[in-house]
């Protein structure tokens, strides 16, 4: 009972729908600049995202600097709504990111976020949860009969993904491969590196046979 109205919350077990076996794979890489970006061509841009981060950033740290009771009562009210933007938008990213690969037959293959806690991706997985994001994503993806797949995070912003050799970041958003020359959205190759990382080495194999550029 709350505010003059009653809410009932009851918890239910679905059985999970039997696997299919999946016809390819849809890798996922995670950022700050583009929350996730998958190796099928869609970007889910976080413009908007940093901008309401910026938002509550400064908001917190007026209420922390002010130190007062109805400061602090203020900045858990700031929490709140902030905690509530962050599942709020992890969910309809996640929703689409699962309603894809149902519906290309595919499986999704994630990084695992336990081990980026030394690599260049550690500042924005504390900037962003994507620990809850992942999380939907997995459990959207049980619930929708989608398989789900977890690789090493090591290099695969780095890796090209049309032959596994290590290339260059220019800048931000670009990626060039010195071995075989092929250029791409950075976003995009470690999406595509990650899926192909997966792809790989269920078939055994670790390495992708690609001319050298001459």
């Amino acid at each position: 009972y709350r505010k003059g109205n009653f809410y009932l919350h009851i918890s239910i077990t679905i059985p999970a729908p039997e696997v299919k076996q999946p016809q390819g794979s849809l890798g996922v890489d995670l950022g700050f600049n583009r929350l996730a970006v998958t190796s099928d061509n869609k970007v889910h841009t976080a413009k908007n995202i940093r901008h309401k981060k910026s938002g509550y950033k400064r908001t917190r740290r007026s209420l922390q600097a002010n130190g007062g009771k109805s400061a602090k009562r203020a900045l858990k009210r700031v929490s709140g709504r902030e905690r509530r933007f962050v599942a709020d938008t992890n969910h309809c990213v996640s929703k689409q990111i699962v309603a894809d690969a149902k519906a290309n037959n595919q499986r999704i293959v994630l990084e695992d976020l336990n081990g980026i806690r030394e690599t260049g991706k550690a500042k924005c997985v504390h900037e962003w949860s994507f620990a809850q994001l992942q999380w939907m994503i997995r459990y959207k993806a049980t619930r929708a009969g989608v398989e789900v797949a977890i690789v090493s995070p090591w290099y695969t912003s780095q890796t090209c993904s049309r032959c596994l050799h290590l290339g260059i970041r220019p800048n931000q958003s670009n990626f060039q491969c010195r071995d075989c020359g092929y250029q791409i959205n950075a976003d995009l190759n470690g999406a595509k590196s990650i899926a192909k990382r997966h792809d790989l080495v269920a078939m055994g194999r670790y390495f992708c046979e690609y001319p050298r550029k001459e």
